[in-house]
């Protein structure tokens, strides 16, 4: 119970400290010495005469009891906190002078916050002023502010190869891939900005915030056929060969050999166009995304494009592979297979060579003759002499795309295998639905669920695949009106093949064109 003033008081005079109790009044409850001594300790009196204090109690007159002499007053001690110039640090240290004695937690705490610093107290640091004074301790600390990052372009392509051969398993190099052409296609993202970032704000120890630095911006720079998206991609516009011109990144649609493709050189790989003054010597790969131009000739290396033209012609040395998603154009072709989507046009001679052809094959010119290997086209055949006087061996194919028929067949076998998936996926399906789905177990309701998505997946794999079986099917009627002309002579030992039919040519003929009709291979004269 909390000491009253018309209980007991305490007074505090020139000539002494004096203890005044009185009676309590009815239903109060006596005043005990603790409450006594909590109060002179309050007070801070130290020195009283405890017997004094009893005899008081015990009398209760309510006539002040000395107890003590005058007190000295006793010393505060010194707490001082010093805060950096900049606000980011508070120093703490505590002095006691002769008869102070040490000051609560609590007390320096409020000292502190009179000095302002609120943000950042070191508790231990606190304790350890307390425990040690006269040592200066850091008390407080601020949070520093994160600066902002700054932007930096960071490149999708790496530019540091270009010129370093390829390395080989062996760790020897392959100076037939010499890097020296970086290729790209249209719409592949070459470099990205990573933005700058502001950085978050710090705090004194005064709590004011601290601002942050934000990072620095860059600027993308684009050059030719480059395209900056969202501020923040730098994108080719068109396929070809990467660059860095005046520290802009910049893309060649057309790639120019000045000379031949070679040792000089290595292979091309090139997304765009390839314009090559030379040749291709043997051995040696040109790949391009777009349209090849050799003024030269292909003396056994291979070319891979969209249009191709070979302005000397194709030496092919039995390994000269040329292949077109367009049309061939060339002088003449020996010893080579070519392949072309579209056509093939060679303006003098063919020689032991594979033609194959998704429309036409047209011989024509000074010589225009087919001699020796097989000429295969989609559509029709047209040269001005075939095979040669000593019977050599030469096969001429019309209404037959080799491609069309590989996709044909390939398609088929896929859709047969399918359908079977999805009429095993179909009976079990019904299985599990005849019985009463309460009764299912968990497993059976989850194997279920699988063979529902199986079949909806697997259907829609079969409805798109016969959808292809009839397109392919169209066009195989469409190629069924190939035909082969010969606007001179066609010798013995060539056979004509018209979609499935074959007609051996047992005698020389003149002016013919080949055709098929009633389910054999006639012929009329040249038109």
């Amino acid at each position: 119970m909390e000491p009253r003033d018309e209980v007991f008081s305490i007074q505090v005079r020139e000539d002494g400290v004096f203890l005044i109790v009185t009676a309590p009044a009815e239903g109060e409850a006596l005043v005990e010495v603790g409450q006594i001594l909590d109060e002179l300790a309050v007070q801070k009196i130290d020195d009283f005469n405890r017997m004094a204090v009893e005899d008081a109690i015990k009398a209760r007159t309510g006539i002040p009891v000395k107890i003590a002499e005058m007190q000295k007053k006793k010393p505060d001690a010194e707490i001082s906190v010093m805060v950096s110039r900049d606000r980011m640090e508070a120093f703490l240290q505590i002095e006691l002078p002769e008869g102070a004695t040490k000051p609560s937690i609590e007390t320096v705490k409020e000292r502190i916050a009179k000095a302002s610093v609120t943000v950042g107290l070191l508790e231990d640091a606190i304790d350890l002023a307390v425990r040690q004074p006269g040592l200066r301790v850091l008390c407080a600390k601020g949070q520093m502010p994160e600066n902002g990052t700054d932007a930096r372009i960071e490149y999708r392509v790496d530019m540091t190869n270009r010129g370093k051969p390829v390395e080989t398993a062996d760790g020897g190099v392959d100076f037939k891939n010499l890097g020296l052409y970086i290729n790209v296609e249209k719409g592949q993202v070459l470099a990205e900005k990573i933005v700058a970032t502001p950085g978050v704000p710090g705090s004194d120890v005064c709590g004011n915030a601290v601002p942050s630095r934000p990072g620095k911006d860059v600027l993308l720079h684009s050059g030719s056929n480059i395209q900056v998206m969202d501020g923040t991609k730098l994108v080719a516009a068109v396929g070809g060969n990467l660059m860095q011109i005046g520290g802009k990144m910049t893309v060649a649609p057309i790639l120019q050999i000045k000379g031949d493709v070679d040792l000089s050189t290595g292979n091309i790989d090139f997304a765009g166009d390839v314009v090559i003054q030379g040749s291709v010597q043997e051995g040696f790969l040109v790949k391009a995304g777009g349209n090849v131009d050799i003024a030269g000739m292909v003396s056994g290396g291979s070319v891979q494009g969209l249009n191709i033209t070979i302005r000397l012609g194709i030496l092919g040395l039995n390994k000269g592979v040329i292949t077109a998603t367009g049309s061939v154009v060339a002088k003449f072709v020996e010893n080579a297979t070519v392949t072309a989507d579209q056509d093939i046009l060679v303006s003098d001679v063919v020689l032991h060579s594979r033609l194959s052809a998704g429309k036409k094959i047209r011989v024509e010119g000074r010589r225009g003759q087919i001699v020796g290997g097989v000429a295969t086209a989609g559509d029709e055949i047209i040269a001005k002499s075939v095979g040669s006087t000593s019977t050599t061996p030469t096969e001429l194919q019309a209404g037959v795309n080799p491609k069309l028929r590989e996709e044909y067949f390939a398609l088929r076998k896929e859709l047969k295998n399918t359908e079977t998936s999805l009429d095993q996926l179909q009976k079990g399906l019904y299985t599990l639905r005849s019985i009463d789905q309460n009764l299912l177990a968990p497993e059976k309701k989850d194997l279920l669920l699988k063979l529902t998505r199986a079949h909806f997946t697997t259907l829609g794999q079969v409805e798109t695949m016969r959808k292809r079986m009839c397109e392919l099917e169209i066009a195989y009627e469409e190629l069924k009106g190939g035909q082969i002309k010969i606007s001179d002579y066609v010798y013995s030992g060539v056979k004509i093949v018209i979609g499935a039919l074959v007609k051996p040519i047992q005698e020389d003929a003149r002016f013919v064109t080949y055709y098929a009709e009633a389910g054999e291979i006639k012929f009329r004269p040249f038109k």
